[in-house]
């Protein structure tokens, strides 16, 4: 397998290891999801929670309207794939979830940590964590801001790696998807960066 996105400038080059270069994505955030208090820069590939600094985005049925999310123009199906991104500060969450998720409302399933179709990491003030129906898994991980997504659609699997130099597993989730998976980003505090790397 191979990698994909992250990076806080969105300046560094994906760390291929283990992984083959042919599962590489190239993937951006799409301009209609991204919610009114992230700033959207770097060719659509980083986001920035500016709160309580709100931008001037057109209505669109897909933007998140309560949950501070955004998500991937481009889905990944079939196959495998592999994505990076860079995370900073505690509230930061990366991961994968359906095109079907809640754009409106504050009810937990229009979150990717609370809804039983998204499988996340990501930091708060205890640490890194795994997400997944509401389901809170602590990381023995300490200083990690970069993180490899592994997808294995036919087989099931989402995996999470921290990226250094090397590659450590540090969750994987087994499931049976039923639709196209997009990269999503979740900042619940001000200050908190996702920012995606081009591999190819």
């Amino acid at each position: 397998w191979a990698p994909v996105f992250g990076a806080g400038p969105c300046t560094s080059n994906c760390r291929v290891s283990h992984i083959s270069r042919r599962h590489c994505s190239n993937l951006t955030f799409d301009p209609d999801t991204v919610h009114n208090f992230l700033r959207l820069t770097a060719d659509n590939m980083k986001v920035t929670n500016t709160s309580p600094w709100q931008h001037s985005y057109v209505d669109h049925p897909d933007r998140f309207e309560d949950w501070r999310q955004a998500m991937t123009s481009q889905s990944v199906y079939e196959g495998r794939h592999y994505a990076e991104a860079e995370l900073s500060g505690d509230g930061a969450h990366v991961g994968v979830t359906y095109k079907s998720i809640e754009r409106k409302g504050r009810e937990s399933t229009g979150c990717i940590t609370g809804n039983d179709f998204s499988w996340c990491v990501g930091r708060n003030s205890r640490g890194l964590s795994a997400w997944h129906a509401g389901v809170e898994t602590p990381l023995e991980a300490q200083d990690v801001t970069r993180i490899g997504i592994y997808i294995d659609f036919r087989a099931g699997h989402v995996s999470f790696y921290h990226v250094s130099g090397s590659m450590r597993l540090l969750h994987k989730y087994n499931a049976d998807f039923i639709e196209p998976l997009y990269l999503i980003a979740w900042l619940s505090k001000k200050e908190n960066v996702v920012c995606l790397v081009n591999t190819k």
